[in-house]
C-alpha cells in the first residue's frame, strides 16, 4: 500500500487499513513534514498529531519514500525517523521540452529585460517556496548591485493574501 501524505485522513486510514490486515505500506511524504513545512500552517495541531497519532503509523511503515536527500536528511533530523528510507526523485517527461523557443526570445517579448541582469524565479507562488525570504535577500542584494532587477513568474496558489504580502514586500 502506497500512503501520500501524513496530515490527512486517508494517511490514517491507509496506516490503520494496512496494520490491521497485515499488509505492508510505504509512506511518501512529498516534503510535507519538512520543519518549514510544518512551520507553515498550523504547527501546534500537526505536532499534536504527530507525536499523538502519525509518529505510530510512520513508524510501522516498510520504508518511507523521499523525493531527495535534503528531504530524507531533514526529516530524519527533524522527527528521528528510524524506519528504511528509499529516494526516488519525481520524475517528469521530458519530451514536452524538445522543441523550445528560440534563444532570446524572453528578453524579445519582454524588451524592458533586454540588456539587464536579471534573477528569475520561476515557480508557484506559494508561502512554501520561501519567495519572502528571497525578495529579502533580494533587497540586501541590490544595495551593492543596484543594476539588477528580480523577475517573478508563476501561478499564485494556495496561499491567499501571500501575493500582495510579496508585492508589499517588493514595495
Amino acid at each position: 500500500i502506497h500512503i501520500t501524505s501524513v496530515w490527512n485522513f486517508p494517511a490514517l486510514a491507509g496506516g490503520l487499513a494496512s496494520l490491521l490486515y497485515k499488509k505492508p505500506y510505504i509512506i511518501s511524504p512529498h516534503g510535507s513534514i519538512y520543519r518549514e513545512a510544518i512551520d507553515i500552517k498550523s504547527r501546534n495541531r500537526k505536532i499534536f498529531y504527530y507525536n499523538l497519532i502519525a509518529k505510530y503509523y510512520i513508524k510501522r511503515a516498510s520504508a518511507v519514500h523521499f523525493t531527495t536527500e535534503d528531504e530524507r536528511e531533514n526529516a530524519i533530523s527533524f522527527l528521528n525517523i528510524r524506519n528504511k528510507t528509499i529516494i526516488v526523485p519525481i520524475g517528469f517527461d521530458l519530451s514536452g521540452f524538445k522543441e523550445l523557443p528560440p534563444r532570446g526570445s524572453f528578453k524579445d517579448r519582454y524588451t524592458d529585460l533586454k540588456d539587464k541582469k536579471y534573477l528569475l524565479f520561476l515557480g508557484r507562488i506559494n508561502i512554501k517556496k520561501g519567495l519572502d525570504i528571497l525578495v529579502e535577500s533580494f533587497g540586501e542584494i541590490t544595495k551593492e548591485y543596484s543594476d539588477l532587477y528580480l523577475v517573478i513568474v508563476g501561478a499564485n496558489e494556495g496561499s491567499q493574501g501571500y501575493e500582495e504580502e510579496i508585492k508589499r514586500r517588493l514595495r
